[in-house]
């Protein structure tokens, strides 16, 4: 460790000073030549004198021309100087926005009102060409259902996860809607009907309801109420200095860990997605906090379809079936009775509902 750390230091100074050295030439350059201009000038206009005193005037007059064109061209050589310091910059955004524009995905395709069920057809998946980090992945989720999945780290679950947002697309197999792959329909309606809550919550430094909403403009004030009462957030809410208009400060300073995550949770439910994927909700959460959510999961449970990521026995306990994946493929698989439980009825922007603007 001290070697590296020294080999660091060391490649740290060298960069510094080769930096210190390029300000200082780019700065003391155009001070130089213009300086050297001048002596030559004053120099030829000593010789002249000597010679021919008769031509002094007219040669004068092009050198103040030649003065004033030399001072003119000294912003455009410092513009210059800091064109080449930020090149590399530009070179790397140029390069990102290539990138991009070649990775560009379309979002067109047949209309999708809902997921009825959903299916995995021997889905593959692979980073580096053989070494599959899915590999022949097969199950269906039925409107509604509970599914758990874990697995050790490595076992392709955040990979299934990116899948199933469709934020990937799998090497083999197909992912399918009853019989019709998901590649077919609208990507923009396959994330309203697919919602994600992640591991790690992002607070907006905003307003509860703008962070609920989530710069969605179709989301009405009652959404957003309902969204946090079924987050179990609300009571919260109504505590706090300026209830919905309360702001959370950056990063959402002002929250604790299971109320961000639960601020979350309420930010996917606001769109009423057909599915709610869950990425470890409750890894990092005291026991008080993992009870809210597990309560509130639980009130979704049959409402939703839920696919939860994590090992936490009271999450994955709720869940109808639990698949471990290990090494890329599914290797066991717990099934329980679901309950029956009556589907929520989504509630839209203009209903009768009368509630205070948020």
């Amino acid at each position: 460790v001290a070697s590296t750390v020294a080999v660091l230091g060391s490649r740290i100074r060298s960069a510094g000073r080769h930096h210190r050295r390029r300000v200082l030439l780019r700065r003391t350059a155009p001070v130089a030549y213009q300086t050297v201009v001048l002596l030559a000038v004053a120099g030829g206009l000593v010789v002249l004198d000597l010679i021919d005193q008769a031509r002094l005037a007219s040669v004068g007059a092009v050198i103040v021309v030649i003065l004033r064109a030399l001072t003119a061209a000294q912003p455009m050589h410092h513009a210059r100087g800091v064109v080449e310091e930020i090149r590399p910059y530009l070179d790397r955004i140029e390069t990102a926005r290539r990138r991009y524009r070649a990775s560009a995905v379309r979002t067109d395709g047949r209309t999708l009102q809902a997921l009825p069920q959903l299916r995995f057809d021997k889905v593959s998946f692979h980073y580096t060409p053989g070494r599959a980090v899915l590999d022949q992945i097969s199950f269906q989720v039925a409107a509604g259902e509970a599914v758990a999945i874990v697995g050790p780290s490595g076992s392709g679950k955040s990979t299934l996860v990116q899948l199933l947002l469709r934020l990937r697309t799998p090497q083999s197999g197909q992912i399918l809607i009853g019989e019709e792959d998901v590649s077919t329909f609208s990507l923009r309606d396959w994330s309203r009907l697919v919602a994600y809550v992640p591991q790690e919550p992002r607070v907006l430094d905003g307003s509860v309801a703008r962070n609920i909403r989530f710069f969605r403009r179709g989301i009405s004030d009652l959404q957003v109420r309902r969204a946090a009462r079924l987050a179990h957030l609300e009571d919260e809410i109504a505590g706090w200095p300026a209830g919905y208009g309360t702001r959370m400060g950056p990063r959402g300073v002002r929250l604790s860990g299971g109320q961000r995550q639960r601020l979350c949770l309420a930010r996917a439910l606001a769109g009423e997605p057909s599915v709610l994927v869950l990425d470890e909700p409750t890894s990092a959460l005291d026991p008080v906090s993992e009870d809210r959510i597990r309560r509130a999961l639980e009130q979704l449970k049959g409402r939703v379809t839920l696919v939860v990521v994590g090992h936490r026995p009271a999450i994955v306990g709720l869940c109808d079936r639990v698949m471990e994946l290990r090494g890329g493929r599914l290797v066991g698989e717990v099934v329980r009775s679901p309950a029956a439980v009556p589907p929520l009825v989504h509630g839209r922007a203009g209903r009768s509902a009368k509630s205070d603007p948020i």
